[in-house]
């Protein structure tokens, strides 16, 4: 709700800290981006723990545009959110390419998640599946807010475009970075 509030507020430290944990495999500040992302980013909608729950018009909302998935995520009530702050971190992560930096991360690491293994004692399967859902989740979000074209002014310099530059390659992405093109 900060960055919300104080959209000026700089927020480069904090995705640099996100990104040298994320090279160190650490996922436990993903909730902190996923914050970021919910509150700044005005993507609160898309924060669901389970589609169980939901009635079969919200998951019919969520087949469509942003704007329908904001109406029929929280039963109607769309909440405000602030553009400029929404701005903000999207330029911020279009900014020397940070949110493919961390795109890529989090696709090494959800990979490295499920076939990690260590000299530690074994791990819950309940774990390593909240490891790998927080992290597709966020994924996720992030792939949409990058590419979320609705506060765009001209085509030509859009958010769609911006990530279609800064994307290597699906062979380099495989080949240089090991993640599946799957």
């Amino acid at each position: 709700a900060f960055y919300k509030k104080f959209p000026n507020v700089e927020m480069q430290g904090l995705l640099s800290y996100l990104v040298r944990r994320l090279e160190q495999g650490e996922i436990l500040e993903l909730g902190v981006f996923r914050t970021l992302l919910k509150t700044a980013g005005s993507y609160g909608f898309a924060d669901c723990e389970s589609t169980a729950g939901l009635s079969e018009t919200q998951l019919d909302g969520r087949a469509g545009s942003q704007q329908l998935k904001r109406e029929t995520s929280d039963f109607g009530i769309v909440e405000k959110f602030n553009r400029k702050a929404s701005i903000k971190l999207r330029s911020v992560l279009q900014d020397h390419d940070v949110g493919v930096v961390i795109l890529i991360l989090l696709s090494q690491i959800r990979t490295r998640i499920i076939y990690e293994i260590g000299n530690s004692t074994p791990k819950h399967i309940k774990l390593i599946g909240s490891r790998y859902d927080s992290c597709q989740m966020v994924l996720s979000v992030l792939i949409d807010f990058l590419t979320d074209t609705t506060e765009d002014q001209n085509a030509s310099s859009g958010s769609i475009s911006c990530y279609a530059s800064a994307l290597p390659e699906l062979s380099e992405l495989h080949q240089s970075f090991s993640v599946e093109p799957s």
